[in-house]
């Protein structure tokens, strides 16, 4: 039997309007994409939610949220995320 880890919704972090939303959305409509829309293959965008991992990981106890996995928190380095080989198979995994 598989459990699962449970992960209950946590409020956004106080700086996150700040942050990340206004700068995200400021970005978008600087290089002329739609909020509501998919983004265009490739599209080259900043990553300001980076803004506000040390309060998602305290807040979620170190599991994350979309995976329902426990993440260590590490010093350094970037965040890396799988892309699907659908999107960019020369990237998949990175």
């Amino acid at each position: 039997m598989v459990a699962m880890i449970p992960v209950a919704a946590q409020p956004e972090p106080p700086t996150f309007d700040a942050m990340v939303r206004r700068k995200g959305l400021a970005h978008l409509v600087q290089k002329d994409f739609s909020p509501n829309k998919p983004l265009p293959p490739k599209a080259d965008i900043e990553p300001y939610w980076r803004a506000c991992l040390t309060d998602l990981h305290q807040a979620y106890g170190g599991v994350c949220a979309y995976l329902g996995i426990f993440l260590e928190r590490v010093v350094g380095g970037g965040e890396r995320r799988s892309l699907p080989r659908q999107i960019d198979s020369s990237r998949a995994g990175l």
